[in-house]
């Protein structure tokens, strides 16, 4: 599971409509995991913004991998390029 966090009575209430399908699977949820509801949601919306920052890292350290495969393919195209020329002014 996320993180633990401490939630006090003086914390910002927020009140939301769920379907009751829903509101279910969250109290099936929560039993399973002993919590209240309350924390059960609060856990899991905590884990999506997690999930959230660790796929958005995840997208910058493909970026620059792939920036930086972009670049040495180049360069061996480059010398590929100087390589046929040469083999072919030889001729």
């Amino acid at each position: 599971m996320g993180h633990i966090l401490l939630m006090k009575q003086t914390d910002p209430h927020f009140k939301i409509r769920l379907p009751p399908e829903l509101k279910d699977k969250v109290a099936e949820a929560a039993r399973a995991t002993g919590r209240s509801m309350n924390a059960e949601i609060v856990d899991r919306l905590n884990q999506s913004f997690t999930k959230l920052s660790d796929a958005v890292r995840d997208n910058e350290a493909s970026y620059v991998t792939l920036k930086a495969l972009q670049e040495h393919l180049s360069k061996v195209e480059e010398n590929l390029s100087m390589e046929i020329r040469k083999f072919t002014d030889a001729r």
